[in-house]
């Protein structure tokens, strides 16, 4: 079940995001940008430091960021295209 949250549910929405998009003219470079973000993001998460916590021996925090901050990140790229796709509409 975590995986279809982790995986399909981000797919899903920069599937509908895109599918939203189609007509903007910054559309190609919108995504670009957005997928090399969610890249750096992961692996600062998985390869970085992250001073911010203090200590946690099992590394839950890594996880709970790997995996939590694509898809909110994921969400908040949905939310802009519904928005732009209302405002495409008029």
């Amino acid at each position: 079940m975590v995986l279809y949250v982790v995986f399909l549910v981000p797919l899903a929405l920069l599937g509908f995001s895109m599918y939203w998009l189609r007509n903007w003219s910054m559309a190609w470079p919108f995504f670009s940008v957005n997928i090399i973000l969610i890249v750096a993001y992961m692996i600062y998460f998985w390869k970085g430091d992250l001073a911010f916590f203090k200590s946690n021996q099992y590394g839950f925090e890594r996880l709970f960021l790997f995996l939590l901050v694509p898809l909110v990140h994921t969400f908040f790229i949905f939310v802009f295209a519904f928005f732009m796709k209302l405002v495409f509409r008029k």
